[in-house]
């Protein structure tokens, strides 16, 4: 649930995200971060660029993997007395980006991933000549830096 607060603002709109529950059964399979990304996307489309929720322990985490942060830079006065305060959570903010394609996020980091992979494969990245001449390639980030073999 949430709530937009976009007529009248000057530098743009901003929400409150005042509930957001995934059943704990169902938890990590992606199922909050594409409810979390369609939301952005729905929250630019009416002019926000800004959006508020508090988070309790539990759910910290979460948040921060979606891009929130308790730093607020939002100024107080645009939020206070219309965001709801609740004890026992803490402020948290999303900046929202117009130029972001949020509900396309995971097809765009997917495709980033696959163009990094061959490019490194491409590139001979990971080949080492193992002892008596035969080469290795090792997978990215099984190594320390630069995804060679440990100890390599």
């Amino acid at each position: 649930t949430y709530r937009p607060f976009v007529h009248g603002e000057p530098d743009g709109g901003f929400a409150e995200l005042t509930f957001c529950v995934v059943r704990s059964d169902t938890q990590v399979r992606g199922l909050g971060t594409r409810l979390m990304n369609h939301l952005k996307a729905q929250l630019v489309g009416l002019g926000c660029n800004s959006l508020l929720t508090y988070a309790d322990e539990s759910a910290l985490g979460f948040f921060l993997q979606q891009g929130f942060t308790d730093s607020v830079s939002l100024p107080a006065a645009r939020y206070s007395g219309r965001v709801k305060e609740y004890d026992h959570g803490r402020m948290m903010q999303c900046e929202l980006h117009k130029e972001m394609p949020y509900t396309r996020l995971p097809h765009c980091i997917g495709t980033a991933r696959r163009r990094a992979m061959s490019e490194w494969v491409a590139s001979g990245g990971g080949v080492r000549v193992a002892a008596g001449g035969a080469k290795k390639r090792a997978r990215p980030g099984t190594g320390r830096c630069g995804g060679g073999e440990p100890g390599a």
